[in-house]
């Protein structure tokens, strides 16, 4: 997994935008 994965799960709101 990527680093920036990993930081769109903790925030639900940037991973939901894409």
């Amino acid at each position: 997994l990527h680093s920036n994965f990993l930081k769109q799960i903790q925030q639900p709101s940037t991973f939901s935008r894409g």
